[in-house]
Order: C-alpha cells, then sequence, then structure tokens
C-alpha cells in the first residue's frame, strides 16, 4: 500500500518525542507536557492523512473501478476542517469520461490530496476549489486556495518538500505541475498530463530489444512515463526477441543492432517478414552506414543511436506507431545512391566491407582469433564477434575459413591486375 507522503516519517518523529518527553517527566515536567501536546496534534494530523488515503480506496471500490472525480470527491469528504469551504468541479464529462489509466488517475488523486492538505495546514486558507477538467488534449486537475500565498521562485521553492513530492508524481506519468503563487495572494497548483487522442487511445504496445539489462531497465522507466505507451515485454538475445515479437505482436519493437547470438539487422527483416504492421526502431552505439543501410532495407522504420535524448525518443516511437519513417533526407539518399549503383552494374564485393571490416578480413585470413583481432584493432571481442558477423553475411558466406580463401583470391586477382 502506497502510503500518504511523510506519513511514517512524522510516526517515527512523534515516538522519538514522545521518548524524549518521557525522559523529561521528572526533570522538566512543563517540557514534558509540551512534547506530549506536540506529539498528540501530529497523530491527530497523520490519522486525517491515513483517513483521506482510505477514502480514496473506497471510492474505487464503490465504483466499481477507478472513478477520478468520485475519488477527489470521497477525498475532500474526508477532509474535516472548521471555516474552510471545500469544492469539487468535476463537470467537464469529456475530461471524466475518457479512458484515463489508473497510473494516471492515481497519481492525479495523490497530487490533489497533497495540494489540499498543504493548503489546510499552511495557507490560512478559507476556501479550496478543485477542479477536473480537459485542456486541449491534457486531462487538468487545478487545486486553487485563497491563503497567505508564498514565494515561488527556486530558491524559496528548495525547502517546500509537499512541492517536491507533487512534482516527482507529475513527471513519473509524463505530466507536468505549475504552481502559482505570490505572498499574500493565495495559491494555484495545477497538473496536467496528455491524454491519447480519441481516435488513437489504444495504447502503443511496444518490445524492447537489448542484450544490456541497464539499456532496458532505463528505457522502461523513460517509456512509463508515457500514458499512452506500454511496454509489453523485454528480450535480450536474438532467438528471444523473434519468439516473443510472435507471441506478444507488438506495435513497435525497439532493437539493438548488436545482439550476443545473432544480428539485430536479421531479427528486423524476420520480424517485418511474418508481421509486416509491426514498425522496428534500430538502436545502436555506432554511427555506421553499412549497418543503417542493411536495417532500412530489412524493413526498419529508423535507426537511432543510444545518444538519443528521451524527448526524441519518444516521439520516434510514436512517429513509428503511426507508420511514419525517421529515415531524413540525407539518409534517403544514400540509400537511393546505393540501390542505383547495385543496378548500373557488377558490384565487387570486396567493395561492400567498410576499410574497418576489410583490415578484420585480412586479420582473419592471417588466421588470428576474435581475441587476438581485439588487441590488434583495439576492439572488444564483443564488437569483433559483431563485424566478423557482419563480414560473412555480406560476402555470402557461413565460415571463418571461406572468407580466409575470400580474401586470399581476392588479393591475387588485385596483384595480377
Amino acid at each position: 500500500m502506497d502510503l500518504p507522503d511523510g506519513v511514517l516519517q512524522t510516526l517515527y518523529a512523534t515516538g522519538l518525542g514522545l521518548e524524549a518527553a518521557l525522559e523529561d517527566v521528572d526533570a522538566d515536567p512543563a517540557a514534558a507536557t509540551s512534547g506530549v501536546e506536540r506529539a498528540i496534534a501530529r497523530l491527530h494530523g497523520t490519522i486525517s492523512d491515513i483517513r483521506h488515503y482510505i477514502f480514496g480506496l473506497r471510492a474505487a471500490q464503490q465504483e466499481g473501478g477507478y472513478s477520478l472525480p468520485a475519488m477527489l470527491k470521497q477525498l475532500l469528504d474526508g477532509f474535516q476542517h472548521p471555516g474552510v469551504e471545500l469544492s469539487l468541479d468535476a463537470a467537464d464529462t469529456a475530461a471524466t469520461e475518457r479512458n484515463v489509466s489508473k497510473r494516471v488517475q492515481w497519481e492525479c488523486w495523490h497530487v490533489a490530496r497533497e495540494a489540499v492538505a498543504n493548503a489546510l495546514r499552511h495557507s490560512g486558507c478559507r476556501r479550496v476549489a478543485v477542479t477536473l477538467r480537459l485542456a486541449g488534449r491534457d486531462l487538468q486537475l487545478r487545486v486553487d486556495n485563497d491563503g497567505v500565498g508564498f514565494d515561488t521562485s527556486p530558491p524559496a521553492r528548495q525547502g517546500h518538500r509537499g512541492l517536491r513530492n507533487m512534482q516527482r508524481r507529475a513527471e513519473s506519468v509524463g505530466g507536468r505541475l505549475r504552481v502559482e503563487s505570490a505572498p499574500g495572494s493565495g495559491t494555484a497548483v495545477t497538473f496536467s498530463v496528455p491524454l491519447p487522442a480519441e481516435g488513437g487511445a489504444r495504447m502503443i504496445r511496444v518490445l524492447l530489444v537489448d542484450d544490456h539489462d541497464v539499456v532496458r531497465e532505463g528505457l522502461r522507466s523513460l517509456l512509463r512515463r508515457s500514458p499512452d505507451i506500454e511496454v509489453v515485454g523485454e528480450a535480450g538475445t536474438a532467438a528471444a526477441a523473434e519468439a516473443e515479437a510472435a507471441r506478444l505482436q507488438p506495435d513497435v519493437v525497439v532493437l539493438d543492432v548488436r545482439l550476443p547470438d545473432g544480428n539485430g539487422v536479421e531479427v528486423c527483416r524476420d520480424i517485418r517478414a511474418h508481421r509486416p504492421e509491426t514498425r522496428v526502431l534500430m538502436l545502436t552505439s555506432y554511427a555506421d552506414d553499412e549497418a543503417l543501410f542493411a536495417s532500412i532495407m530489412a524493413g526498419a522504420a529508423g535507426y537511432l543511436l543510444k545518444e538519443t535524448r528521451a524527448a526524441a525518443l519518444l516521439e520516434a516511437i510514436h512517429t513509428a506507431a503511426r507508420g511514419g519513417s525517421l529515415l531524413d533526407p540525407a539518409m534517403t539518399q544514400r540509400v537511393f545512391e546505393r540501390l542505383r549503383a547495385a543496378a548500373t552494374g557488377p558490384v565487387d564485393p570486396m567493395s561492400q566491407l567498410s576499410e574497418q571490416e576489410q583490415r578484420i578480413l585480412g586479420l582473419i585470413a592471417e588466421g588470428k582469433t576474435n581475441k587476438e583481432i581485439a588487441v590488434e584493432v583495439y576492439l572488444s571481442d564483443k564488437t569483433v564477434k559483431h563485424y566478423v558477423s557482419n563480414i560473412l553475411s555480406k560476402l555470402q558466406l557461413s565460415r571463418r575459413s571461406e572468407a580466409a580463401a575470400f580474401w586470399a583470391r581476392h588479393r591475387r586477382r588485385a596483384e595480377e591486375t
């Protein structure tokens, strides 16, 4: 159970205060009495917080699910503060009838609880108004109070733990928090979160494929912030990626180019062959024209570096899900040039290899192992393995011995000419 922020800390602090009061009973009865009174006040506040939380849970149960207006109504009903008028306006049916995810509703409820509680405890207000409405494509929650207000400049906000909690909750679902206040002029807290378009309310189902756990974890954490993206599965190998793509039938696959048991480009080709409507975004650490070309020819919708910023990655997934392409004009021009060159006459197989690949092919022909090649070209064993796999694929060979024989034939022809 996700109890309200600060409950456990308050209970712990109250316990420490009572222990201190107990030690003061004989030596300083007045101090002991004051400590007990402060502890009682804290306990009353904590009981109120827990009661508000339970009312929210009951609201969800009574409505047969997660009705946000009912949760907010129960929340306000649970607050009992003499002399303060509490009101709720959730009459915007466009906002309340939209398919809002459970996660967004709960974070919205938590922000409302924090904002109302802070107003009642600290602002000296006589009125608190909660409004839920649809603003463009955003679901918007606003909590206004007519209290004393406060300085919202960054230095002044550092000490407001409640503001940090609300900010964190808003960002966790891809939302925004705006706080408007000034000394003597009340406070308005606005939480906005984007909602899927009416025609595209269905979640974008994403499969993550990368052999590094930390990369998948980072991607998963990022995508959770988007309310219309759902990570339906993960894989760390080529074999697992193909199996999960067939089983889950995702809308978008974010696929690492290099996998321990195969080539991501081949996985892309397999996924697209079995289910063309699945879009594939290739993710790589290296800007490699050869891999780019191979990815496009395999049907990838885009080719992204692992240095791509979070916002750009989210936009890429949305673009791919809509059926769009992320290939910029320069990339497209290079692809067309390669295709035209291939159509005008026979292509020397060696010309398909990059300078680094040709160097590694020569070292294979010398009989060096991947580990020895890695030392020679200052790369990791895994990267060399990837290069070897690409070389064999481009030359349509299956064994290192065939690659060595190809290199020997090529050198012999070069010497004869």
